[in-house]
């Protein structure tokens, strides 16, 4: 195959900018700063759709806006991106041409992200260009975050195809045999380090033979470490409020991922998730929460992995869970089994909560509750050290709490936005809150069918479009003549 083109022109005009404004906040961890991207896939060969670092989606505009532009989509582009398909397609029949077509690709948009992780399989290549990426701006706000550790994605996907290269062309290949087993000590320690890159259940990148791990003779680990660190990070007694922590969080993004990958060791640790974490929280406000929803408020942790499985899980499996849910929030003090799934930062309140609720649940359905307290401070915010008050600091926090069971990226999110005129927040009714987080349809109680709707009587015949039509262009003539009678004619040749 031979790849040539014009000489380039430079375009006369760039008749379009392409800017990313107000569609998402990026958040990066050092463990987890990466997204699903639809163009991540050069060969199109996986079945869903790969996690890529956050620096792609910035690489993008750049590869967009600063680079030739001809018509609806910038031409360099989409010759670079197709180019790059064809050298990871053909790798396998020649590398030497792959890694031509790769470098042709880097010439000519040096921009775009996915190829230079393609070109990262090529060290020559690699080392040969890498300054260049190094003087995009994407590149720069990478390297500024400080998240070049081993364990993001990218470098994962390099040391990954690092291993695998070595085990082909070194554990595998025949030439090499006589001296293995000369040395089956050093053996054994190489097929160590190669199986701890390519067959780890965290990892994020895979290698792209499926079966290298088991001809080597890798011994791949459930990790039941991960699984109790999981737990710990969710249910830790130092971990206080409800709000899911930044570890648990990072954890859950590892565990989607391997969740993604059509790990069964990932979905195991999932339904073992489901069956241990705590499912309700109380505090000093549940009393009234509890009159006013009838049930405890959900775990922040617990909800999080709620839209997990709401993800993976089958649809039989996501309504059973759903029920149990209910039951356990609704129910707490019903058995010893749905008490241990209640967590408390304050034993007393737990007891005295645990103590009230069948003493009132008589009553409870009889009583209309909401809570609506209010603080205040004597803070006028007019000295240097002026901040709220202690009082209000607790209500923020108690605040907070009740919105973790949203399960939403940040707590804050507005309030106002889904209250419905009647002060009712319908995003705590639980037939509302389990259903959204399991992707499941809401019951047939809350959708209203279309026999059930009632439209208005019409007392004169229905008149047809087109009089209608004819009506408006007539006003709007109207409309205009009087206008222009209003003004003088300099106004309008001004």
């Amino acid at each position: 195959m031979t790849i040539t083109r014009v000489p380039q022109k430079k375009a006369d005009a760039k008749k379009m900018a392409w800017r990313v404004q107000g569609i998402h906040e990026i958040k990066c961890t050092k463990s987890n700063c990466h997204f699903y991207s639809a163009t991540a896939n050069l060969d199109s060969t996986a079945k869903s759709l790969p996690r890529t670092h956050e620096e792609a989606a910035l690489a993008s505009t750049e590869a967009y806006n600063d680079y030739e532009q001809d018509g609806v989509w910038p031409v360099a582009h989409d010759e670079a991106r197709l180019a790059a398909s064809v050298a990871v397609a053909m790798r396998r029949q020649s590398a030497t041409l792959a890694e031509s077509t790769l470098s042709w690709a880097l010439d000519r948009n040096p921009a775009i992200h996915e190829i230079w992780q393609a070109a990262a399989a090529f060290s020559s290549l690699n080392r040969q260009r890498s300054a260049e990426r190094q003087k995009l701006p994407s590149r720069m706000w990478y390297n500024k975050l400080g998240l070049t550790q081993v364990n993001l994605l990218e470098e994962e996907a390099l040391a990954v195809a690092t291993a695998e290269r070595f085990a082909q062309d070194r554990l595998l290949s025949a030439k090499h045999q006589d001296f293995l087993r000369r040395y089956p000590v050093l053996h054994k320690s190489l097929i160590a380090k190669v199986c701890g890159v390519i067959a780890s259940p965290d990892s994020l990148a895979k290698p792209s033979n499926a079966t290298l791990a088991d001809i080597i003779g890798c011994q791949v680990s459930n990790k039941q470490g991960a699984l109790e660190e999981m737990i710990a990070a969710a249910d830790d007694v130092d971990q206080k409020g409800n709000s899911a922590s930044e570890a648990f969080e990072e954890m859950l993004a590892k565990l989607k991922n391997r969740l993604a990958a059509k790990d069964q060791a990932a979905v195991d640790v999932l339904h073992k998730l489901l069956a241990d974490l705590s499912v309700g929280y109380v505090n000093v406000r549940s009393q009234t929460f509890f009159a006013e929803h009838r049930r405890v408020v959900l775990r922040g942790p617990y909800a999080h992995l709620l839209k997990v499985a709401g993800a993976f899980l089958e649809q039989k499996e996501r309504i059973e869970l759903l029920e149990k849910t209910k039951i356990i929030l609704e129910s707490p003090e019903d058995s010893s089994e749905h008490a241990d799934r209640i967590r408390c930062d304050d034993e007393h309140v737990l007891d005295s909560f645990m103590d009230w609720v069948p003493k009132h649940r008589s009553v409870i359905g009889h009583i209309k509750a909401s809570e609506n307290a209010a603080v205040s401070d004597d803070i006028d915010g007019g000295q240097p050290l002026d901040g709220a008050g202690l009082e209000v600091m607790q209500e923020l926090r108690l605040d907070q709490e009740a919105e973790a069971e949203l399960a939403e990226e940040e707590w804050s999110a507005d309030f106002h936005e889904s209250h419905s005129s009647d002060g009712h927040d319908e995003r705590h009714d639980l037939d509302v809150l389990l259903p959204s987080l399991l992707d499941l349809a809401p019951p047939e109680s809350l959708v209203e069918s279309p026999d059930s709707i009632e439209f208005p009587q019409m007392e004169e015949p229905l008149v047809s479009l087109d009089l209608l039509q004819q009506q408006a262009e007539d006003e709007l003539s109207d409309c205009v003549a009087d206008v222009e009678r209003r003004f003088s004619a300099s106004f309008w040749t001004r």
